[in-house]
């Protein structure tokens, strides 16, 4: 079951009040706004939610190193637009609030968390 998440973007505004919205719904969240401060969040949470506002290609290298250091973890990428490609291993997810938690739910049913 999904109870901590890191919450990795760039647009502070956005995170914090997608943040607001993901604790108001029960989840512990950790925000990192660097590939650093990420990596190092990503070993005590049960999920990653990456932002929209994180470029691709720190996208694919976030998730390969996540992949390459630490037991399974559900990866949520939100889209900024909806055909949107996400490195492999990616759960995809609009960026409405319901949508994101949507596949939190998904990730917990499909028994990623």
């Amino acid at each position: 079951m999904i109870q901590k998440i890191a919450h990795i973007g760039h647009d502070r505004e956005l995170m914090k009040t997608r943040s607001l919205v993901l604790r108001a719904a029960g989840f512990s969240v950790e925000e990192a706004y660097s590939f650093g401060t990420a990596l190092t969040l990503v070993e005590a949470v049960d999920a990653l939610l990456i932002c929209h506002t994180w470029p691709g290609t720190d996208k694919t290298r976030l998730v390969g190193a996540v992949r390459d250091n630490r037991s399974p973890i559900p990866i949520i990428c939100v889209n900024s637009y909806q055909s949107q490609a996400h490195p492999d291993g990616c759960l995809s997810a609009d960026k409405t609030p319901l949508a994101i938690l949507d596949a939190i739910a998904a990730a917990t049913r499909m028994g990623l968390a």
